[in-house]
């Protein structure tokens, strides 16, 4: 039994061992689901969209004006209305200057005026004279010298010239009142009462006009092309494009409205920029409303232009962009292929396309790490395109 026990063992082990193989079963077999990116895509929906076109610039006065006296003399007194800051109406009295030198004035040249009449009335007279005594001689046509003719021009001359002095005096005497040329405000006074100021050479101060307020705003060749703007020769209208104004620093967040009346004659050669220029019509006044508050020269303001119209176009976000004018679009079966669009105008978030997409197409919106042309995805809708901002 020694020597068998180990051979039935084996041959028991054989046994079951067959007996589990013709036993088993083949395994189930699964095919792997391919790997299939994700990625967001929106709706191209055609809508009317109204261009906006972004710049910035300052507020200056459209009239302002460095005041100087047209005539000299003392400060005898200063308005209240030529206080830094204070508002006045056109003709207010802004300055007087001492009118007694141009009384003195005035006064000589209505006795020079005097003179000169009697001059000329005199002439007159002894013209008449040596008519006369010519005539009573009877030799014939007199002269000119001999009638005075000469002597009687250039008496009317002297009265002429003492009339315009006459009249330039009392100018001078008015112009002793300085007076406010328009309607508007006082941004700078340099001078006080007692000092003495030179016709034509002192600088009296800065006013501006409240009337309206300009803005130059920078934009390129290519915004610009997308603007209805008004003729070079064309006076302003308020038909141009209109514009909305807002200043970031302001916690009120309010708005300005104004319309673009011109365009510059020439491109800024450093910067290559080709500048318009906005109007804000009384931009200045004290009765604003709280929605649309006065302004101050120099203010820093954000500008956003009306553009033209484009119907049927598309707004999507500016993720779509691979390369320079190609997006990515999916098809009926999920799959992903390259699309040529024409892009009319790009902001920092979206592209506005006026060709190369159809109404309800899907755009990608995400990256695609490994993209292969006509690729399988899994979309995911992020939602539909956005809309145009209207002006109010």
């Amino acid at each position: 039994m020694k020597y068998l026990w180990p051979p039935l063992v084996l041959l028991l082990a054989a046994g079951i061992t067959a007996l589990l193989v013709m036993a088993r079963r083949p395994p189930d077999t699964v095919d792997p689901e391919p790997f299939l990116p994700i990625v967001e895509f929106v709706r191209a929906q055609p809508e009317d969209i109204t261009l906006r076109i972004r710049s910035q610039g300052p507020v200056a006065p459209r009239t302002e004006t460095e005041l100087t006296p047209e005539v000299g003399g003392r400060i005898l007194r200063v308005a209240p209305a030529f206080e830094d800051g204070a508002f006045f109406q056109a003709d207010d009295l802004l300055l007087e200057l001492d009118p007694v030198p141009l009384e003195v004035a005035l006064g000589e040249a209505r006795a020079t005026l005097a003179a000169a009449r009697l001059a000329l009335a005199q002439e007159i007279a002894q013209s008449e004279q040596a008519r006369a005594d010519w005539e009573e001689l009877g030799a014939g046509e007199p002269g000119p010298l001999v009638l005075r003719l000469p002597q009687q021009e250039k008496a009317r001359a002297d009265v002429e010239a003492a009339e315009k002095r006459l009249l330039l005096a009392e100018r001078n005497l008015e112009r002793a009142h300085v007076r406010a040329p328009y309607a508007g405000r006082t941004r700078e006074r340099r001078v006080d009462v007692g000092q003495v100021v030179t016709a034509n050479a002192t600088t009296l101060g800065r006013i501006f006009a409240t009337d309206a307020a300009e803005i130059r705003l920078p934009l390129t060749l290519r915004e610009a092309a997308l603007l209805d703007l008004p003729p070079p020769a064309t006076p302003p209208d308020g038909k141009g494009p209109r514009v909305r104004f807002r200043d970031r620093s302001d916690p009120s967040g309010a708005v300005w409205n104004g319309t673009v009346v011109r365009t510059e004659a020439a491109i800024d050669p450093r910067t290559r920029l080709l500048s318009v220029v906005a109007r804000i019509e009384d931009p200045f006044g004290r009765t604003r409303s709280a929605d649309s508050p006065p302004l101050e020269p120099g203010r820093f303001l954000e500008a956003e232009i009306e553009g033209v119209r484009l119907p049927s176009a598309y707004r999507i976000p500016r993720s779509a962009l691979t390369g320079e004018s190609n997006v990515r679009i999916i098809d009926g079966h999920d799959r992903v292929e390259t699309r040529t669009v024409t892009i009319r105008h790009r902001t920092a978030t979206d592209l506005i396309i006026t060709d190369g997409l159809e109404a309800g197409e899907r755009v990608v919106i995400s990256a695609i790490e490994f993209f292969v042309e006509n690729m399988s995805v899994r979309p995911t809708e992020r939602g539909t395109a956005g809309t145009a901002e209207e002006l109010p």
